[in-house]
């Protein structure tokens, strides 16, 4: 039954590829934690400002049939929280390139005070399945994935990820970096996070501008996870400060840049 489904949906993708020429699609974000009588204060602090958050933030995704661009919308920072540190807390990535033809995949990191760009693919073999549901109007498969949580700290922890896809518009793209599947991904959800499809633009008159990240020193999750454990106790110290130091810094230009808008707005009115 499966194997119909999806000789069914690639033989429509494969209609409908020609007619899908570019999109920008605006998705919002949800989390689910849920903080227990154990949980240490100062983290249920960091989850609320976080859950307080997901209601200022959006995200986006620009695409076009060779490549996309994932990245989160600027924002005021949310009781001091910078951007950073909520997309670090969601487990969700600032911005991710991806291209499939190219073998490229980067998204962008912050370690020891530096910005890197570090080359990962969020593999997932999905599993597809005769499951549907309605998004914005699109009918939406389900497919189903095992994350292996491969980080710069450890390979164990294993979760499933969810992915909502629609065949109606056959790009193999989704949020946060997840590909693969035949057809845009509407709703992606992990153990901690929903992202969800707020806004669809199709068929645009110019091709988006899509940052590649091809600035900055290119790092491997390998190389990762030699600089961190590497690092004496001490180090890590200096490490995990440079880290916040260079977070409020990029906080404050991004404060310095919307207050700058809101000002030309005003005086434009």
């Amino acid at each position: 039954m499966l194997k119909n489904i999806s000789l069914l949906l690639l033989l429509s993708c494969s209609f409908a590829f020609s007619q899908i020429k570019n999109g920008v699609v605006q998705y919002g974000i949800k989390t689910l934690y849920d903080p227990d009588e154990e949980t240490l204060d100062v983290v249920k602090s960091e989850l609320d400002k976080t859950t307080k958050a997901t209601v200022l933030y959006t995200f986006n995704l620009k695409f076009t049939p060779k490549e996309s661009y994932f990245y989160v919308n600027p924002s005021m920072p949310v009781d001091g929280q910078t951007i950073e540190d909520f997309c670090s807390l969601v487990m969700v990535e600032s911005k991710f390139y991806v291209a499939p033809t190219k073998n490229q995949y980067r998204h962008d990191g912050l370690l020891c005070g530096n910005e890197y760009l570090i080359n990962y693919e969020q593999k997932s073999d999905w599993e597809l399945t005769n499951e549907t549901k309605i998004i914005n109007g699109y009918t939406c498969y389900k497919a189903t994935s095992i994350k292996h949580n491969s980080n710069g700290w450890d390979d164990n922890p294993k979760f499933t990820i969810t992915a909502w896809y629609t065949p109606k518009i056959p790009v193999a793209y989704g949020p946060n970096g997840y590909h693969g599947l035949p057809g845009l991904i509407l709703e992606l959800q992990t153990y901690t996070t929903t992202l969800y499809v707020k806004k669809i633009d199709l068929n645009l008159d110019k091709d988006p501008a899509i940052d590649r990240l091809e600035k900055g020193k290119v790092l491997t999750q390998e190389e990762v996870r030699e600089i961190i454990f590497n690092k004496t106790p001490q180090e890590f110290r200096g490490m995990v400060e440079n880290d916040i130091k260079a977070r409020k810094i990029k906080s404050d230009e991004i404060e310095k840049r919307i207050a700058a808008k809101k000002a030309a707005k005003t005086t434009t009115n």
